[in-house]
């Protein structure tokens, strides 16, 4: 006797994923995505204005992690959703979607580490120095 998989909706809701902990619809996810989408076109200012001082560096800093953050909660739902029924179309697309969106992400945050990089010692001190926040990130901006 051949052992099959069952499909998805033979499977009992005890012993599936609730991702409505993430997101409580796939409407909800899609309006968090577009949200995400509109919010990318602020790194351009981010970009210009990154190293004019802590406070500066600061948001830059808060909005990157932030993209980074919510891109990573679109990411694991589309992907849990798609991996329940690799078959469904709609899921298929959604993970597409959010692949998308991570390269879109990822290249709109890009100046980050090249600015901070280029930031002088007096600078970094200085900045250190007005904007006490940045300690709150010394892990992160550690390597710099």
């Amino acid at each position: 006797m051949a052992n099959t998989l069952p499909t998805r909706d033979e499977v009992p809701t005890s012993q599936t994923w609730d991702l409505s902990t993430i997101y409580p619809t796939d409407a909800a996810w899609e309006a968090a995505f577009a949200d995400l989408s509109d919010r990318l076109d602020g790194a351009t200012y981010f970009a210009e204005h990154v190293t004019d001082s802590g406070a500066a560096l600061l948001q830059a800093l808060q909005y990157g992690l932030g993209l980074m953050r919510d891109l990573e909660t679109l990411y694991v739902y589309a992907s849990m959703k798609n991996d329940q029924d690799t078959t469904n179309s709609q899921y298929q697309g959604m993970f597409d979607q959010v692949q998308g969106l991570a390269a879109r992400v990822s290249s709109a945050i890009a100046f980050f580490d090249p600015a901070v990089l280029s930031l002088t010692d007096a600078q970094w001190h200085e900045f250190k120095a007005t904007t006490p926040e940045l300690a709150d990130y010394q892990h992160y901006l550690m390597p710099f």
